[in-house]
């Protein structure tokens, strides 16, 4: 009895806990509606720069708070980390007046050529509405680093890599739909909550404003790699800086024309079928979950444990698909494009046309659904899964 009182107590807490971080998060009644200071600059970044992973993966996940620490200790694993912080300060006061002159300050963001449409006015409203809303987790600087961001697990996404994990492009990058699904929608299993009670012209205005982050956080990484490099910036910087922030802004225009746009699901993935279609479907899937390679990574269906290194350093662990339970939507269309663009900075490699075909997706999807409820899968399909 002393035990079960004791999951009640801890679960009433875990609920307490998830409700004041949510507040947090969401923001209580905001006393200040002016957002940044205007004397206030965006710091030039000081934390390491991961120029390379280390060979092998790691053995555990770092704890919470922990991060950092995590980061600098991937040079004696193998690693290669370059140190923006060990720079003159002469240095680092130029490129940062070069960044500030590109992309403004956190009460006045402003984009050279106004790529993607990212006006002064938009990043404006967006400023405001991300102090208020995201900087306590994200960092005012998009780093993942604000005043809670160290001590949540799964860590706040540090948006200078420009890299988002769940994509609707084949190119590798976000849309902006897919960052304002995020927004709206929260993501499942961590402490990004749903901001979807925003008015829109919020939202739409704290997604341009994320995107900003993300474009002058790349800039900034790209710059100091250079500077930091074996071989040194042998240009100007502003020039550096200029033709980074073009090469960028190009590629996420590209990303929204090579958005995956599923084709009709099959009648079984929609509504369901004759047990006999719907059996030979889920078998079909089966299949093709190993022609498509999913089991190097998902052993035992995700509930063998393992670790990965993401693009930021982090340890992440390879989704257990018999649980059901998907970070970023489990619904048959948001599965059809996780399979097709993958979760490239996790290391999920896209599965192309060449592969699998759009029936083939389709059945390796409705097998995925499926695969968490035994009773659903076909009895020798289920022989091989649960022994």
């Amino acid at each position: 009895m002393r035990r079960r009182n004791f999951i009640l107590l801890g679960g009433g807490l875990a609920i307490l806990i998830g409700v004041v971080l949510a507040l947090v998060v969401a923001g209580w009644p905001s006393t200040d509606s002016v957002g940044y200071d205007p004397n206030l600059r965006f710091l030039l970044r000081s934390d390491p720069i991961i120029a390379k992973l280390p060979p092998t993966p790691p053995n555990d996940l770092h704890g919470s708070g922990k991060l950092d620490e995590s980061i600098a200790d991937l040079p004696n694993t193998g690693g290669k980390l370059l140190e923006p912080a060990k720079l003159p300060k002469a240095d680092r006061d130029k490129l940062a007046a070069v960044l500030d002159d590109l992309f403004g300050t956190p009460a006045a963001p402003k984009l050279s050529g106004d790529p993607l449409g990212l006006t002064p006015a938009k990043l404006a409203v967006g400023s405001r509405v991300y102090k208020e809303k995201c900087a306590q987790c994200h960092g005012s600087t998009g780093d993942g680093r604000g005043p809670t961001g160290l001590y949540v697990y799964p860590h706040p996404r540090d948006f200078r890599l420009a890299k988002f994990k769940y994509i609707s492009s084949t190119v590798g990058l976000t849309t902006r739909d897919d960052v304002v699904a995020m927004v709206k929608v929260g993501i499942a299993g961590n402490s990004m909550p749903s901001f979807a009670l925003l008015p829109p012209d919020q939202l739409d205005a704290v997604v341009d404003y994320t995107l900003f982050l993300a474009l002058r956080g790349k800039v900034e990484s790209d710059l100091l790699s250079a500077v930091l490099g074996e071989d040194g910036l042998t240009g100007p910087p502003e020039l550096f800086a200029e033709l980074s922030l073009t090469h960028w802004a190009k590629r996420f225009a590209d990303a929204e024309a090579k958005v995956v746009r599923p084709p009709v699901p099959p009648l079984d993935v929609k509504d369901g079928g004759t047990d006999a279609a719907y059996d030979g479907q889920v078998r079909r899937g089966f299949a093709a979950f190993q022609t498509a390679g999913c089991a190097s990574c998902h052993r035992d269906y995700g509930r063998e444990t393992h670790y990965l290194y993401d693009d930021w350093g982090v340890a992440v662990r390879p989704a257990n698909l018999s649980a059901g339970t998907y970070r970023a939507g489990g619904d048959p269309l948001d599965l059809f494009r996780r399979i097709r663009c993958g979760i490239p900075p996790s290391g999920m490699p896209g599965v192309g046309e060449g592969t699998l075909s759009d029936a083939q997706v389709w059945d390796l999807v409705l097998f995925l659904k499926a695969l968490p409820v035994p009773r659903h899968l076909p009895d020798d399909v289920r022989a091989k899964i649960y022994k």
